[in-house]
C-alpha cells in the first residue's frame, strides 16, 4: 500500500499582542530565539532547548516576561549566543491551539520553530488534507500567513525516497566503493566501467542524487 506523502508547512504567526503577551519586553533583551529540539512538546507543558540571541549582556530571567516560562537553564554560552532548557506551562489560547493541531488534526511541530521581533515562524506537518483543516480552523481566529509548503523527509533513510532507481543505484555502488571516502577509493571512470556507463552519466546521476538529498535537508 503506497504511504501517503507528508508536507512541511511553515506558518507565520505577527507577534501584536493576539496573544495577549509581552513579547515587545522579551526582545528588548533578546534579537532572536530559535527552538531546535523538544524534550516534552504536548498542548500543557513544554520542555525546550533553545538557542538564545542576545542584544547585550545575558538576562536568563527575560524568558520568564511571559509568564508561562518557569525556569530557564544554561546549558552553554558562548559570545552573545546561550543554548538554555526551558520549562513551562501553556497558557489556555496557545494550549488550545496546540492540542487542535495535535490532536484533532493529527500534525506536529518540526523545527527549528523561531521567535524574532514582530514575529514566530512556525514548521508544521502533516497530510496536505489535514495541514488544509489547519489553514480553515486559523482563519478568521489566528492573524497567519504560510511561508512554504515543501515535501517533508525525515532526516535520515526517508531522504533516499525522493531518488531515482538510477540514482539510487549509483549512489550506493559509490557509496560502498568509498567514492566519498577521503582519500577517494574510487572514481566516476570506475564507477561507470562497473556499472556500463560513461562516466559522464555517472557524475550526473551522482550530482542530481546529492542536489536532491541537500535541497530535503536544508529546504
Amino acid at each position: 500500500m503506497a504511504m501517503i506523502p507528508l508536507l512541511k508547512m511553515v506558518l507565520e504567526f505577527p507577534l501584536r499582542g493576539q496573544y495577549g503577551f509581552d513579547f515587545n519586553r522579551l526582545f528588548t533583551k533578546v534579537k532572536r530565539i530559535s527552538t531546535v529540539s523538544a524534550l516534552l512538546y504536548t498542548s500543557e507543558r513544554f520542555v525546550l532547548v533553545q538557542r538564545v540571541e542576545w542584544k547585550g549582556e545575558p538576562d536568563l530571567d527575560a524568558a520568564k516576561y511571559l509568564g508561562f516560562v518557569q525556569e530557564v537553564t544554561e546549558l552553554h554560552r558562548e559570545k552573545d549566543v546561550s543554548l538554555v532548557m526551558v520549562f513551562g506551562k501553556y497558557p489556555d489560547l496557545l494550549s488550545e491551539l496546540i492540542s487542535v493541531i495535535i490532536n484533532e488534526f493529527r500534525c506536529f511541530f518540526d523545527f527549528p520553530l523561531v521567535n524574532e521581533p514582530e514575529r514566530m515562524e512556525v514548521p508544521v506537518v502533516g497530510t496536505r488534507e489535514n495541514l488544509n483543516k489547519i489553514l480553515g480552523f486559523l482563519e478568521g481566529n489566528f492573524e497567519h500567513r504560510v511561508l512554504s509548503l515543501t515535501n517533508y523527509y525525515v532526516k535520515g533513510k526517508d531522504i533516499l525516497s525522493a531518488l531515482t532507481e538510477k540514482q539510487y543505484e549509483i549512489l550506493e555502488e559509490a557509496h560502498r566503493r568509498g567514492y566519498y571516502d577521503y582519500p577517494k577509493r574510487t572514481g566516476v571512470r570506475k564507477l561507470g566501467e562497473r556499472k556500463r556507463m560513461s562516466h559522464t552519466a555517472v557524475a550526473n546521476h551522482l550530482r542530481k542524487a546529492e542536489k536532491k538529498i541537500m535541497d530535503a535537508l536544508f529546504v
